[in-house]
């Protein structure tokens, strides 16, 4: 069927302002092309318009036109599809965007006459890739403009820059390119620009271009959008200038070759509610928008940038289910291998149902907080500990239900506030380890309690109040909290199945109740680090046949140490440092014959050095410091079998005598370098059941290079012997010399006389000698300057003198190291007068100590010297049975031979 439509002038409702002529066919077959002419020549003198003549001919589909095929010559245009007039009726908007247009624009189109037109969009049509015309502008009234999707190619007109009253400018999805003019010439303008769409146009700009142009000429941007345009980073810091428009919504910059830092301050923008930064794969930052009014789903390209290191949507309005959202995240999230992300903060929200299990599979993964959502559904414990650089994990509020089977291990991360309700959902939980946490609340634990948990570790938390004892565990660990209340008078009841107690560091009171004692299955007692008072209850040393390790270490505890332990003792380790106890030690102690760790020190114990300590053979730590012994070191019997024995502290009492301990030489833990007792483990524990891996770890105090230390690891190949402060005289024993394993040796403040051993050369392993404060006398020996691993010396105030062995190591040390010898000399001291020779120099390669050949051996060759008077070189040869030792003199004159060699076989 064929229809020709003409104009009639005599139509009263004819449009004054734009008449259309149809003489296009209309046919059935909706693939056809029309066309559609209109014509205002015939009108203007009827209706005394004079306004511009417009003529506009179109080609378009008849199958994609909406509005054109519903125009009416016979009705006023200003209700016809697309178009819209102002009160004056005046054209000022032209809607002719997805009409399947194909032709009738170009730059002779009368439609360019329209000088009132305010909005114009011919957007989703095809031009069959002719040019942008250059005729648009001349409607300078225009504020919207839409070309997008049109198949425009080549150069964008300059003429659209002269568009100052443009708000909206979509030029996307095109084949267009901006090189000249560029981006700054096209915008620089264009003031009122609120929207701004180039996606697709070729721009290819560095980043300090297009940011630049962007962020100096465009006070007003609402939405920018350039994806896909050819930028490049790194981001300008000018691009920051957009943080201050306080419109901006919308920002996509997918797919633009950017690297480098992006500027999380663009984030903190409260109008912003589009981000697209995706696939620009080298670009890194951090994406923080959290406390802002954000609604709806979470769009998945957010988790589709591998170089995003943070996320931070807290305290939004967002909603959905995360697991529908994320196509893969079931468990084949495509980035998570390579992704960056570090921190992910989706809290205080309305997200729901089950957590994707990708977030799990985050390896880089830092921070971890959903709470406050609606998440549920079962989280494997096995995927949280799967993820090792986790320091905050926050599932709190929530309807989750953590599938941990019967252990439960979220150590070492940084949960607060009180332990998390969802851990009680499973009931058949038997062992929970939150240590190394911010937990402060206990309540709900101490209410609801699985009933098969038996092992419970909650240490170096913050934990206070009431101590929650369930009857049930074996293993309880609250060490390094804030308890402050005393321990309750009836733990002993509830104790009853437990093997590993601990309260350690805490600030507990009071007295250790003697309930205590009804826990016959316990192993280990760690009490130390409190405040507790009163006495040792004697049940508690009676129960050394079980126990294997007591340690009331810096309480407050008086009086003595009940003479109690059992003919059976078991104890490895006894520690009572730093309390106020006095009296003498117990002789039963001696029935602890596994005793590995017996530390005394600071308290007020009395009386001579107990020679029956040398039968423990086990004993490897001696500590007896800061006490008020006294008397010598001697004992009449000597059992010399602290073969073990690598640290022993008498210091700080009132040790007096000559130092000749027999026994040194049989200290083989200290003589030979390594493990020579053949220990398995480098450091000392006790294994608290042999099906388990679970440790009590020993710690002792020491003074290492004038310090006061606490070794919270006692390693098995640290040796040290500390005899200091206390009143020991005479002579150094050279047999020191022979603990070649030795790392720390402390003889200062004492009372020794002599010179220096120069067998104190062979303790190759030295790190610490302190021999300060005694009345030592002559030479610092040569061989001293051996000790290659020695960092800390001290000679001071002794009587020794000479010049100092130079070209060695103890010229590193400080003058103050050696202050107090008036006699000394040479750096890092003052230097020596010219009369004072250098030492002789050995080394301990070329001779052994042994016999020392004294005055009487030389008085022969004395005489035969004085007699040579004014020879200039004499050889004295001076002999002890077949062994002979040439010695070299040069005299000028009279030479007299003076020495005191000691000397072995060589």
């Amino acid at each position: 069927m064929k229809a020709t439509v003409k104009y009639s002038d005599t139509n009263p409702r004819v449009c004054p302002r734009l008449t259309f002529q149809l003489l296009g066919i209309l046919q059935n077959d909706s693939d056809e092309t029309s066309t559609l002419a209109m014509d205002l020549h015939q009108l203007t003198a009827k209706y005394q318009f004079s306004p511009q003549p417009v003529s506009l001919c179109l080609k378009f589909k008849l199958s994609s036109s909406t509005n054109l095929v519903s125009w009416n010559q016979s009705t006023d245009c200003c209700s016809w599809g697309g178009i819209t007039c102002d009160s004056l009726g005046h054209v000022i908007g032209l809607d002719l965007g997805n009409e399947g247009i194909t032709d009738g624009i170009n730059n002779s189109a009368s439609l360019f006459n329209l000088k009132y037109l305010e909005r114009l969009n011919l957007g989703g049509n095809n031009f069959n890739f002719i040019k942008i015309p250059s005729e648009l502008g001349k409607l300078s009234n225009l504020t919207y403009l839409d070309l997008s999707f049109s198949d425009f190619s080549g150069q964008i007109p300059i003429e659209i820059s002269h568009l100052k009253r443009l708000a909206t400018l979509d030029l996307s999805l095109n084949f267009l390119q901006l090189q000249n003019p560029n981006l700054l010439t096209l915008v620089k303008d264009l003031k009122e620009l609120t929207d701004l769409y180039l996606d697709g146009v070729n721009i290819t700009a560095q980043g300090h271009e297009w940011c630049r142009s962007l962020s100096n000429s465009l006070p007003n941007l609402r939405v920018l959008s350039l994806c896909n345009c050819g930028l490049s980073g790194p981001i300008d810091p000018s691009f920051m200038k957009l943080r201050k428009f306080s419109n901006l919504t919308e920002l996509s910059l997918h797919s633009c070759e950017l690297f480098g830092i992006f500027p999380d301050d663009i984030f903190s923008i409260p109008t912003l509610q589009v981000i697209d930064l995706s696939d620009n794969s080298l670009l890194q930052g951090y994406l923080h928008l959290r406390n802002n009014s954000f609604k709806g789903s979470i769009p998945s390209w957010l988790f589709e940038i591998p170089s995003l290191q943070y996320i931070g949507l807290s305290d939004n309005q967002l909603y959905g289910f995360l697991i529908h959202q994320f196509t893969g995240f079931s468990g084949d999230f495509s980035h998570v291998s390579s992704s960056q992300l570090n921190r992910l903060d989706l809290s205080s929200n309305r997200l729901a149902g089950p957590i994707p299990t990708s977030f799990f599979s985050l390896k880089r993964i830092i921070v971890l907080s959903l709470s406050s959502n609606n998440f549920s559904g079962n989280i494997k414990l096995n995927a949280i500990q799967n993820l090792r650089n986790l320091s905050l994990l926050d599932l709190s509020y929530n309807n989750l239900v953590i599938d941990a089977n019967t252990n439960l291990d979220l150590s070492d991360n940084e949960i607060y506030g009180e332990v998390p309700n969802w851990i009680w959902g499973n009931k058949n939980l038997y062992y929970l380890n939150l240590s190394h946490n911010y937990l402060r609340n206990i309540e709900a634990f101490r209410h609801d309690i699985p009933p098969q948990l038996s092992v419970i570790d909650l240490h170096s938390n913050r934990l206070q109040g009431e101590i929650p004892i369930p009857q049930s565990a074996t293993y309880l660990d609250y060490s390094s909290n804030s308890f402050t209340s005393s321990i309750p008078g009836d733990i002993g009841k509830k104790l009853y199945f437990a093997i590993f107690f601990s309260l350690s560091n805490n600030s507990l009171e009071g007295s250790i109740p003697q309930s205590i004692c009804n826990a016959t299955y316990l192993k280990v007692l760690y009490l130390s680090n409190n405040y507790l008072s009163d006495i040792i209850p004697s049940c508690i040393i009676e129960m050394s046949e079980t126990l294997g390790v007591l340690n009331l270490r810096n309480n407050n505890l008086i009086g003595i140490i009940p003479n109690k332990f059992s003919k059976n003792c078991g104890l490895k380790t006894f520690d009572v440092n730093g309390n106020q106890i006095d009296g003498q030690m117990p002789k039963s102690m001696q029935n602890c014959r596994v005793l590995e760790v017996l530390d005394m020190g600071n308290n007020m114990i009395r009386g001579h050095f107990l020679c029956w300590l040398e039968i423990l053979s086990s004993l490897r730590v001696l500590v007896l410091r800061s006490n008020r012994f006294t008397g010598s070191l001697e004992c009449r019997r000597s059992y010399c079998t602290w073969h073990k024995l690598h640290i022993f502290d008498i210091s700080r009492n009132n040790f007096s005598g000559n130092l000749s301990l027999k026994c040194f030489f049989r200290w083989e833990a200290m003589m030979l370098e390594g493990d020579p007792i053949g220990t398995k483990t480098n450091h000392l524990r006790f294994k608290i059941l042999q099906i388990s891996e679970m440790y009590y770890q020993d710690i002792v105090a020491v003074t290492i290079k004038g310090q006061e230390m606490e070794l919270v690891k006692i390693l098995t190949t640290f040796t040290s012997i500390d005899l200091s402060q206390n009143n020991f005289e005479g002579e150094i024993p050279k047999e020191l010399g022979d603990l070649k394993a030795l790392h720390v040796l402390n003889l200062s403040f004492n009372a020794f006389t002599g010179q220096i051993p120069s067998s104190l050369g062979y303790l190759s392993q030295l790190e610490s000698l302190d021999l300060s404060l005694n009345k030592l006398s002559g030479r610092i020996p040569p061989e001293i300057a051996n000790l290659n691993f020695l960092s800390y010396c001290n000679f001071s105030f002794n009587q020794l003198v000479g010049k100092m062995p130079s070209r060695t190591q103890l010229q590193t040390f400080s003058a103050s190291s050696f202050m107090g010898n008036k006699g000394l000399c040479g750096p890092p001291l003052a230097s020596c007068p010219n009369s004072d020779s250098d030492p002789p120099s050995f080394s301990p390669q070329s001779l052994n100590f042994g016999t020392e050949i004294d005055w009487k051996y030389v008085s022969s060759s004395l005489g035969f010297v004085v007699g040579l008077g004014f020879v200039t070189s004499a050889v004295c040869l001076v002999g002890l049975g077949n062994q002979l030792m040439k010695i070299n003199l040069m005299l000028p004159s009279l030479c007299v031979c003076v020495y005191r060699i000691r000397w072995q076989e060589l």
